[in-house]
C-alpha cells in the first residue's frame, strides 16, 4: 500500500492517532494529512522534507512530532499553533537559528535539535516553561541566550560540540538541571556559574581545554558523574574528595602522574577512569576506594601492582593493558566479584597461578604478551567464557586445557602451535575459535565433538590436506576461513562440498 492509498484509508477510518512514515522519501507531504485531526503521534524522520504545508497547525492535537533527518533550514510558520507539542524532534537538519515560531510551544517538555549548524538562540526560547529536556549538541554556538536561565524546568541540557568559552550567569537559576554536557567546547576556564546549580548530578566537561580545577567542590553534593577527560590536568585539588555522591570519575587522557590523598573519602566512587595518564605506577589511595567495580588503568606506564590491589573487593572490570606489568602478584587472585580482566599488551612471559583463583572471571584477554605456556588452571576459571590468547609465543596447550568447559570464544591467533591436545573436544560450548597464523598440520580426531562452532579460522597454517575431523562439523560451522595454506586441490574441493562460508 503506497502513501496515497494509506492516506486515503485513515481518512475514512477517521480516528488515527499515530501515523510513522519514516523513511518514505518524501520531498513533501500530501495535502491530505493535515485533516487526520486526531493526531497525536507523527513520525516523518529520514524523508527529504524542506518544508511544510501551510495548514499543517491543522494537526493541533500533536503531542509527538519526529521530522529529524530532513532538509528544512527554519522552522515552518506553520508550525507555530502546535500548542499542544510535549516531544519534538528536528534533530539532523539544516537550521541555522531558530524563528520566533518556538515561542508557542510552551507544552514542550523535549527538543532535540542537535546535529544542526545553529549559530545562536533566539531569546523566545526563555518560553519554553515546560522544557525539561533541550539537546544541541553538533551545532555552531558560541555563546547563550541569558533568556536560557528562564527554562526553570530543565533537568538535561546537551552543549557537545559546539564554541562555547563561557556560560551566562543566569543558568544560576536552572534550579533543577540534573545533567549538563559542555564536551568539546573551547571553555579553558571552569564557568563559575556551575558551582550554583543545586540538583547538578551529571557534568561532562571533557575535552574543553581545562589546566586546573579549583579546589572548593563541595557545592557539587548532589554530583554522581563527573568526565573531565582529555583535558590538560596535571593535578586534581583535594577538594576532589569532598563529591561525596560520586560514583564515576573520568579523568582519562590527562597529565597526572599522582592522585590527592583525599580522593580514597569517595566511598561511593564505582567507576574510576585513569586510562593515558603518565602515572608510571598505581597510587596506593586507590586501592583504598573499596567501592569500586570499574578501573581503568590502560597505558599508565604500570610495572608493578601492588599487594593490597586486593582491597578493592567490590571490583568486577579492571583493565590493565598497554602497560609494562612483567608479573602479577598474589592479591590479583583475591578479586573475588572480578568479571573482566584486560593484560593485553603487556610484558608477561608466565602468568603463575594466581589467575586461577579468579572464580567469577568471564572474560580474559592477554594477546600480545611474552607467553610461552599457558598456566591456567580450569578448576579455579569455571566461569570463564572468553579467553584471548593472541599473539604470544605459546608451542602447546597443557591436556587440561578442556577443562575450559564454558568458553564460547577462544582466540590463539598468531603463536608457535604445532598440534592441539585431545582434550580441545571438551569444549563444548565453544562457538567462535581462531587458530590462524600458527604452525598446525593437522586437527584431533576430538576436534569434531565441537558441536557449537560456528565461526573456525585456521588461516596461514600448514595443512596440506582437509583434517578428518572437519567432517564432523560441516552441518555446525557457519564460517570456515582456511586460506594460506598449502592444501592439495583435492582437499580444496572436498571443503568446497562441506562448506558454505568459505575464505580458501
Amino acid at each position: 500500500m503506497n502513501i496515497e492509498q494509506q492516506l486515503s484509508q485513515l481518512l475514512s477510518e477517521g480516528k488515527t492517532t499515530e501515523l510513522n512514515w519514516d523513511r518514505q522519501n518524501l520531498e513533501s507531504l500530501p495535502a491530505g494529512l493535515t485533516k487526520l485531526s486526531t493526531l497525536r503521534q507523527l513520525n516523518l524522520e529520514a524523508n527529504k522534507l524542506q518544508g511544510l504545508p501551510d495548514d499543517f497547525a491543522n494537526l493541533n492535537n500533536l503531542e509527538w512530532l519526529d521530522l529529524s533527518d530532513n532538509q528544512l533550514d527554519k522552522i515552518p510558520a506553520s508550525m507555530a499553533g502546535l500548542d499542544k507539542l510535549r516531544w519534538l524532534d528536528l534533530s539532523a537538519n539544516q537550521f541555522e537559528n531558530l524563528s520566533s515560531e518556538i515561542v508557542s510551544w510552551t507544552a514542550l517538555e523535549r527538543l532535540d535539535l542537535k546535529n544542526n549548524r545553529i549559530a545562536s538562540l533566539p531569546a523566545g526560547i526563555g518560553a519554553l516553561k515546560s522544557l525539561k529536556k533541550l539537546l544541541l549538541e553538533v551545532n555552531e554556538l558560541k555563546t547563550l541566550p541569558d533568556e536560557i536561565g528562564q527554562l526553570t524546568s530543565l533537568k538535561r541540557l546537551d552543549l557537545s560540540e559546539n564554541q562555547l568559552t563561557g556560560l551566562p550567569a543566569s543558568m544560576a537559576y536552572l534550579a533543577n538541571l540534573e545533567s549538563i554536557d559542555l564536551d568539546d567546547n573551547p571553555l579553558t576556564d571552569l564557568p563559575e556559574v556551575l558551582f550554583l546549580l543545586p540538583a547538578l548530578k551529571e557534568l561532562d566537561l571533557s575535552n574543553t581545554g581545562l589546566t586546573v580545577l579549583p579546589d572548593k567542590l563541595s557545592a557539587w553534593s548532589k554530583l554522581e558523574t563527573l568526565n573531565l577527560a582529555v583535558n590538560e590536568l596535571e593535578t586534581l585539588p583535594n577538594g576532589i574528595g569532598e563529591l561525596l555522591s560520586l560514583q564515576m570519575l573520568d579523568v582519562c587522557n590527562n597529565k597526572l602522574k599522582e592522585l590527592p590523598q583525599s580522593i580514597a573519602a569517595l566511598k561511593n566512587l564505582k567507576r574510576l577512569n585513569l586510562e593515558e595518564n603518565p602515572l608510571a605506577a598505581l597510587p596506593e589511595v586507590v586501592c583504598q576506594i573499596s567501592s569500586l567495580e570499574e578501573l581503568d588503568l590502560t597505558a599508565t606506564g604500570i610495572e608493578i601492582l601492588p599487594e593490597n590491589i586486593s582491597n578493592l573487593t567490590n571490583l568486577e572490570w579492571l583493565d590493565l593493558s598497554v602497560n609494562k606489568i612483567s608479573e602479577l602478584p598474589h592479591a590479583i587472585g583475591r578479586l573475588p566479584k572480578l568479571q573482566w580482566l584486560d593484560l593485553k599488551e603487556n610484558q608477561l612471559q608466565n602468568l603463575g597461578p594466581n589467575l586461577s583463583q579468579l572464580s567469577s572471571l568471564r572474560e580474559l584477554y592477554l594477546s600480545f604478551n611474552r607467553l610461552e605456556t599457558v598456566e591456567l588452571n580450569p578448576v579455579g576459571l569455571e566461569s570463564l567464557e572468553i579467553l584471548d590468547l593472541s599473539f604470544n609465543r605459546i608451542t602447546q596447550l597443557g591436556e587440561d586445557f578442556g577443562g575450559f568447559a564454558n568458553l564460547i570464544y577462544l582466540n590463539l591467533e598468531e603463536n608457535l602451535l604445532l598440534m592441539l591436545p585431545d582434550s580441545i573436544g571438551n569444549l563444548s560450548h565453544l562457538q567462535e575459535f581462531d587458530l590462524s597464523d600458527n604452525k598446525l598440520q593437522d586437527l584431533p580426531e576430538s576436534f569434531g565433538k565441537l558441536e557449537n562452532l560456528r565461526s573456525l579460522d585456521l588461516r596461514n597454517n600448514r595443512f596440506s590436506e582437509m583434517p578428518k575431523a572437519l567432517e564432523a562439523l560441516s552441518t555446525t560451522v557457519q564460517e570456515l576461513f582456511i586460506s594460506d595454506n598449502p592444501l592439495s586441490d583435492t582437499a580444496k574441493q572436498r571443503i568446497k562440498e562441506l562448506f558454505k562460508v568459505i575464505d580458501l
